[in-house]
């Protein structure tokens, strides 16, 4: 069972600063590229949220490993 995905005002703009970035440093097939890995990532959390490493010490709260470079933080409850 796949969990809804929302994404908090922070983390869209710093998706959209970061695709800018890529997009302006190396152009528009490597933003696009970036983008679905994140997407890849995200929805992998969303199926298997205990999947990615344990952040602090809360159970709940995991960052995700996008690239070398990259990750997401993200939370989520039992519903």
């Amino acid at each position: 069972m796949s969990r809804k995905i929302v994404f908090s005002d922070d983390a869209i703009e710093t998706l959209l600063s970061a695709m800018s970035f890529i997009e302006n440093k190396w152009g528009s097939g490597v933003a696009e590229k970036f983008l679905e890995m994140v997407y890849k990532k995200v929805t992998l959390a969303s199926q298997s949220p205990y999947m990615f490493k344990a952040f602090m010490l809360s159970n709940s709260t995991r960052v995700g490993l996008i690239s070398k470079q990259t990750s997401f933080v993200y939370r989520f409850d039992e519903k």
